[in-house]
């Protein structure tokens, strides 16, 4: 069946899917856009305007949770992350420990990637958003 013949729920579901994998693939990697300077606790959530438009009814929200001893194993020895260069896992410990309650707040659905092949985080973010 051609693209254009899916049913668009279909559609949305597949691009959705393929969203998910890129982000799940590329966690642990690093990248530019990790934190913006003077936002040493980094991450959309810690801002209460952010958390507000999170948590309206347009929005719905799957936290991928990973503890902070998964997190440490991936970074370790991936790419630049300013704010772990110096321990990674002291950081980590303190971000987790604001940000942890935060993301609480707004999920409206919880996904462990701890062992966890990508494709089983994207069908566990699609059977949590079903």
């Amino acid at each position: 069946m051609a693209r254009s013949q899916l049913p668009r729920q279909q559609l949305l579901r597949a691009e959705i899917a393929a969203q998910i994998l890129e982000v799940v693939a590329g966690m642990g990697q690093g990248g530019d856009d990790e934190a913006a300077p003077g936002e040493k606790l980094g991450g959309v959530v810690v801002r209460a305007e952010n958390r507000t438009a999170l948590t309206d009814d347009a929005s719905y929200v799957v936290w991928l949770s990973a503890s902070v001893d998964v997190l440490t194993q991936r970074v370790v020895n991936g790419a630049h992350r300013p704010l772990l260069d110096d321990d990674p896992r002291a950081a980590l410990e303190r971000l987790d420990a604001v940000r942890n309650p935060l993301y609480r707040e707004v999920a409206d659905g919880i996904v462990s990637v701890v062992s966890r092949s990508p494709n089983d985080v994207v069908q566990a973010v699609m059977r949590c958003c079903a």
